[in-house]
């Protein structure tokens, strides 16, 4: 089993810029750039989404605007910069850095160092393994990035998480990473010899032991060479330092190099790195933004497609209504049309009982003209059948009057005429 120092510290600075390659080290391998591993899953949202639940509480109690919390993790990362700032301009360590919440920490994890350690691939597995049970391992911790540099003198891995006691009552407890180490068991304790341990050096401990039994399933022993839990990242300082011994091994082969004809080659190299960096950057941007115009065009697409289902479907159930409107209106229509038919034969038949009585008045018409005839002929036998046929004469205009309104005229006429004949004045009637 192959023997290598395990490397393991954690820190409340946390360089985005440098784990995600934005800006990468000089001393970073281009060419190997692309055998790094890494997963930003964006610290701001996942802190704010961690938190969101309990910030609106505290919001919803607070009666000046001014004291709500718009950015949990903005207002503490500017909080912790600031600090940061005071520190490198009063040289003073990490003095207010240590009384400020940091909004998120990172851990790494280095197996071996830049001489002695396990080939890339193995390196990759095992920091893998461990980043991806992290959450598991810690319930009050999220990942928030994990990077696996391939391209510096020795693989190693960056773990950036945020924390959360959720069982404290205030934000301000909940947002501790001491807090978060007491909720998952870890307490101050005291040695044998009476030597105090912290929580933090007891949560370091565990996560040391889960590396090196991950490191045994690949023949691997670790040994843990740092547990006074202080970072040791010296990656950059060894870089050089190798570099030194380098140069001295080639000025020992005979090999000289003037120092300006070095400075022209890195400052070329660097430029010409640098442009093949922008390069490839462009290239991954040129290739992201049509993906993303793609993408759009299709949900576009989608939109409009949905858009045209549901104005069919509308248009449909518009005219299913139409449909069921139109058949009831056609259904009464047929009832109206039923109903006039019945009053039309009604009518023809009420026309038919009108022209048989029309008929009757008009025969009884012949029979007063013939009346008035025989009158005319002879006045003195007629005048006795006077009165009767005066009678019968008022049920024919009645008759007349009911049934042919067109003849009263004409048979008001005749009676005023067979009256005067009578010697009869038609005021006295």
């Amino acid at each position: 089993m192959n023997q290598y120092n395990l490397s393991f510290g954690v820190s409340g600075d946390v360089n985005h810029a440098h784990n995600s390659r934005s800006n990468p080290p000089a001393h970073a391998d281009p060419e190997k750039r692309a055998n790094n591993s890494m997963q930003d899953f964006n610290a701001d949202k996942i802190i704010n989404a961690w938190y969101a639940k309990e910030v609106a509480e505290y919001n919803a109690k607070q009666t000046h605007k001014n004291r709500r919390i718009e950015n949990l993790y903005q207002e503490t990362k500017r909080k912790y910069d600031k600090a940061a700032e005071r520190d490198k301009a009063e040289k003073t360590g990490k003095k207010y850095r240590n009384k400020t919440k940091c909004p998120e920490k990172e851990i790494i994890v280095a197996i071996g160092d830049m001489k002695e350690h396990p080939d890339e691939h193995t390196a990759k597995l095992i920091l893998s393994y461990y980043a991806v049970e992290f959450d598991d391992r810690n319930p009050c911790f999220r990942v928030t990035g994990a990077y696996i540099h391939c391209d510096e003198a020795n693989t190693h891995l960056h773990l950036d998480f945020a924390y959360k006691a959720d069982k404290e009552k205030t934000i301000n407890k909940m947002y501790s990473f001491e807090n978060a180490l007491h909720q998952m068991g870890y307490e101050q304790t005291k040695t044998v010899n009476n030597e105090v341990v912290s929580a933090f050096e007891q949560w370091m401990q565990a996560e040391r032991r889960v590396l090196q039994e991950l490191a045994k399933h690949y023949e691997i022993g670790l040994n843990d060479t740092k547990k006074d839990g202080r970072k040791k990242h010296l990656e950059r300082e060894e870089y050089i330092q190798y570099a030194r011994e380098q140069d001295l091994e080639k000025r020992k082969n005979g090999i000289d190099i003037e120092e300006a004809a070095i400075e022209k080659k890195l400052k070329d190299k660097k430029a010409e790195l640098k442009q093949n960096f922008e390069n490839v950057k462009k290239g991954y941007q040129d290739e992201l933004d049509d993906e993303k115009a793609a993408v759009a065009a299709a949900k576009i697409e989608k939109e409009a497609a949905e858009k045209e289902r549901d104005a069919a479907i509308r248009e449909t159930e518009r005219e299913k209504e139409e449909l069921t409107k139109t058949k009831k209106e056609l259904a009464e229509t047929n009832e109206k049309l039923m109903e006039t038919n019945r009053k039309i034969e009604k009518g023809n038949e009420e026309i038919e009982g009108i022209q048989e009585q029309m008929d009757l008045g008009y025969d009884e018409l012949d029979n007063i003209e013939a009346y008035l005839r025989q009158y005319n002929e002879d006045p003195i036998g007629s005048q006795l059948n006077g009165y009767r046929a005066e009678k019968e004469l008022e049920t024919i205009k009645k008759n007349i009057k009911r049934y042919a309104p067109e003849l009263e005229n004409t048979l008001l006429k005749e009676q005023t005429a067979h009256n005067r004949n009578r010697g009869i004045d038609p005021q006295s009637r």
